[in-house]
């Protein structure tokens, strides 16, 4: 197998996005089985496909939403499937086996439906596919006890408490987060529950095209390598966002924040989003994103991409823009206990994206060296091992490169390519605001209300103290130095589905014929969204996906 290389993955983004576009042009009434290597979103005829392999569901991913179709398909009795997995079996599981396995699960159906309207307000999402979210998403509990068998542990965790029907809010977590290669310990639950089961796998098995008749009835699925895979009943298209499809991200993510990646899982590359297109798939909800948040690279290697949040334990640090000035703060980050969620944050009337400039970068002091490792292990691609044990410790990370040590600013500008003078001024001010005890411009160590007023200031003497005081620290020789990249969770848009999981077409919204979506490729969260909110709606809007397609005769006895 080829090396996997952020180049090789940038390569394979390009090729995705032209596929799309010839795809787009090619109408659906070509009869001419693909070739190893065709572009993604091509659609050949059935009448003379050589098919591989068959079954009733054709699966493609292998996250929470794959994994779900796959068990609820195997465990009542629904038919058979093939699971189709882009990546080697090492490093399959999408953002699933790498987020922080937190599944949010409202203990109530009206409750579920009021909190995560409010959250989608001012946009809205259609009562009935609101309704089937809601049913399904509050069953994931009794699923995964029942089902799939894991231990869990929950508390009630609304990242937004102000709304409506928070008190209902519950997330749940395993009673182990992770093993020691970064893996989730409740997407492991599911691949076990999978393989006893029986569930079949094809790995490194990159789904490009779907099979259609001549009426546009989805038959299959074709891989890179020229494979057709037949689905008697339909496929269920599962197979994650595009965060590492460097044309779509440039096309969808906001301006100004180029160079964004995902902290996930490098497989992430749109090619579900563009096959349910190039069959005429309405898009819904490209423009939003979870986990907007400053960065930093976990692999020195040039062409190994792998990127984490910072993991600070204290406060002698700073994140400086492009220009060298600070632009938030530092302070605002942490799901449960910052003012981020869920990389929106609020201000001016509403939450909005958090600033994600490009070219900045971070300054630290030895305190914070010292203090333990700043480069979070968790909800990256941790299934990757080398990029999970890829900094053990700073020392690592400095001795690589990705750390840089200067004892005096003049070498920080060096590093960095800030004007010397400019920098001093910019430290020596922000070193008057610890001093003072007082940060002027983004009220940082302040006490503030969850909506990041000043808590008192006029209008707000009496709000609830959310993020509570604390000694700022003076940033101080000797310098670190690391830069800042932009990171997202992941990517929410993708094919609109209906309320049976039915992808739907462009004209008026009817249903492709036998093509179904699950997971975040498509998940009906259009603005705001609580934490484990993904992977919770993964797991039930695979089931969704899998009971309705079960209800079809085959297309071919």
């Amino acid at each position: 197998m080829e090396q996997v290389t952020r180049r090789n993955f940038l390569k394979g983004a390009s090729i995705v996005a032209a596929g799309a576009a010839v795809a787009g042009l090619a109408g659906c009434g070509s009869n001419e089985a693909p070739t190893a290597g065709q572009e993604p979103g091509a659609m050949p005829g059935t009448g003379s496909v050589d098919w591989v392999g068959e079954a009733d569901f054709i699966i493609v991913g292998s996250g929470a939403a794959g994994l779900a179709a796959a068990i609820t398909c195997y465990d009542e009795g629904l038919g058979d499937a093939i699971v189709l997995e882009v990546a080697p079996e090492e490093e399959m599981g999408g953002n699933s086996r790498c987020c922080g396995q937190g599944v949010f699960s409202p203990d109530s159906v009206e409750a579920a439906i009021e909190y995560q309207s409010a959250l989608s307000l001012p946009y809205v999402v259609e009562d009935d596919i609101m309704n089937a979210w809601a049913e399904e998403i509050c069953k994931n509990v009794d699923w995964l006890t029942d089902v799939v068998g894991s231990d869990l542990t929950m508390e009630n965790h609304p990242e937004f408490p102000e709304m409506p029907g928070s008190d209902h809010i519950l997330l749940v977590n395993p009673e182990e987060g992770r093993n020691t290669d970064g893996s989730g310990t409740l997407w492991l639950d599911m691949k076990d529950k999978a393989d006893e089961l029986g569930v079949p796998f094809e790995y490194e098995a990159r789904a490009i095209s779907l099979v259609t008749s001549d009426g546009n009835e989805v038959r299959g699925v074709t891989t890179e390598d020229g494979r057709n895979f037949k689905a008697r009943k339909g496929v269920i298209l599962a197979a994650g966002g595009f965060e590492f499809n460097e044309e779509m991200m440039q096309t969808y993510c906001p301006c100004g924040y180029s160079g964004t990646k995902g902290k996930g899982t490098w497989w992430n590359r749109g090619d579900g989003i563009l096959m349910a297109q190039a069959v005429g798939a309405k898009l819904w909800h490209m423009n939003n994103f979870s986990g907007n948040y400053p960065g930093f690279r976990t692999l020195a290697v040039d062409n190994d991409d792998a990127r984490t949040w910072p993991s600070f334990k204290t406060h002698d640090y700073i994140f400086l823009d492009a220009y060298g000035d600070r632009y938030m703060n530092e302070d605002c980050m942490g799901i449960g206990e910052g003012l981020l969620r869920h990389g929106k944050i609020f201000r001016h009337g509403s939450y909005a994206d958090l600033d994600l400039p490009t070219g900045g970068w971070c300054i630290f002091g030895q305190n914070a060296f010292d203090s333990g490792n700043l480069f979070s292990p968790s909800s990256f691609a941790g299934q990757l091992k080398k990029v999970f044990e890829s900094f053990p410790d700073n020392q690592a990370a400095m001795d690589a490169g990705v750390v840089i040590k200067c004892e005096t600013l003049a070498e920080v500008a060096a590093a960095t390519g800030y004007d010397e003078a400019k920098l001093t001024a910019v430290i020596d001010q922000y070193n008057g605001f610890v001093d003072a005890g007082f940060d002027e411009h983004f009220h940082r160590g302040s006490d503030l209300s969850a909506m990041g007023w000043l808590v008192p200031s006029p209008g707000h003497e009496n709000d609830e103290i959310y993020k509570a005081a604390f000694d700022l620290e003076k940033i101080e020789s000797p310098y670190y130095v690391t830069e800042i990249v932009n990171t997202v969770l992941n990517s929410q848009g993708g094919p609109k589905r209906n309320a049976n999981g039915q992808i739907v077409g462009t004209i008026d919204e009817t249903p492709i014929p036998r093509l179904y979506g699950a997971g975040e490729m498509g998940a009906p969260y259009p603005y705001l969204y609580n934490q484990g909110g993904n992977f919770g709606e993964a797991m039930s809007s695979g089931r969704i996906a899998i009971r309705h397609a079960a209800t079809l005769d085959a297309w071919e006895a």
